[in-house]
């Protein structure tokens, strides 16, 4: 649901031509992975500080300033850029 919520307004904001234009699929791409990055940022922040509904490991790293865990954070940057990727070197075989 995060990632549908995350590609929609990417979608909407540069998705004229995607995804065969260029331009348009770097833009959803780096428009959708930077949305989801923020929503995880926040997410995490307001589960952990705020609502205390879980807590981090002592070893999990954790990015300042909200001392959100490096691992969500690294996933939703991973995970979608290799989507789009794969997507993309397989829209420009056709």
């Amino acid at each position: 649901m995060i990632a549908a919520a995350t590609l929609a307004p990417a979608l909407f904001a540069f998705g004229r031509g995607w995804p065969g234009d260029q331009t348009a699929s770097r833009n959803v791409a780096l428009t959708a992975v930077a949305l989801g990055v923020s929503y995880t940022v926040f997410s995490e922040w307001l589960n952990v500080n705020v609502r205390g509904s879980w807590n981090y490991s002592s070893r999990m790293p954790l990015l300042p300033p909200l001392a959100t865990g490096l691992s969500p954070v690294l996933q939703w940057i991973a995970i979608p850029t290799l989507a789009f990727w794969w997507a993309r070197r397989h829209q420009t075989m056709r």
